[in-house]
């Protein structure tokens, strides 16, 4: 809140805010003097975004809880996505990560096979991907279709830090949770001969491999050999 020009000797301070949270400064200050709000799907991220700023503990867990119990119950698939995901990442706001993830994964198969999310999908960073990747609630029509999708999210042109070098740190983090045995022997084959594929066999090997082996034994063996 303070910033390091600040010398102590102002009897104000003045306070710059988010253009979206002004409006509901009066009910911050509210709740921190009184512990009293009321709360709608305007206000409840705008008041998170100011408990996070000025670390109110006790705001953050009423927002939170309300973005989940209300919001998120009623908002569009993309406020989810692109504002309510988007943030409680940049926030580090677990739970609220968990329930936003569990709506996407829900509708997953909309969001990798239509044009109109396409470019939701290619603006997701990292850790983004990951968290949704890690979902074991994922509907979507099989996992090579799930692959395709982050091979146009890794290719997307507006993204080259996804290239060179740091792609390789990316795939590192991306690639144990891509499900390989989950896909038939025929599109293994092809992810084998693709270009990224191809440029990073080491990373790929291990992965193609094991889901090779996996699919050629009986059904009896699988889960008791490999857990799956």
């Amino acid at each position: 809140m303070l910033s390091h020009k600040w010398d102590g000797n102002k009897k104000e301070i003045e306070l710059n805010e988010d253009s979206q949270c002004v409006d509901h400064f009066e009910t911050f200050l509210k709740f921190f003097y009184f512990n009293h709000a009321i709360f709608n799907d305007t206000n409840a991220l705008p008041l998170l975004i100011l408990a996070d700023k000025y670390n109110f503990k006790g705001l953050q867990k009423v927002c939170i809880q309300y973005a989940i119990s209300y919001v998120l119950k009623e908002a569009s698939l993309k406020d989810i996505f692109n504002v309510w995901f988007n943030y409680s990442s940049t926030a580090c706001h677990s739970i609220l990560i968990r329930e936003c993830v569990k709506i996407i994964a829900a509708n997953m198969t909309k969001i990798i096979t239509s044009e109109e999310w396409g470019d939701d999908w290619m603006a997701l960073d990292r850790d983004q991907l990951t968290e949704i990747l890690k979902s074991n609630d994922l509907i979507i029509p099989n996992e090579y279709v799930l692959y395709q999708a982050i091979q146009k999210w890794i290719n997307a042109p507006a993204s080259p830090e996804r290239k060179g070098s740091t792609l390789t740190a990316t795939l590192i983090q991306i690639l144990p949770w891509i499900r390989f045995p989950y896909m038939k022997a025929e599109e293994l084959s092809e992810l084998e001969g693709t270009p990224l594929a191809q440029t990073h066999v080491k990373l790929f090997m291990p992965f193609t491999h094991t889901a090779f082996k996996y699919i050629s034994l009986p059904l009896s063996l699988r889960t008791t050999r490999y857990g799956f």
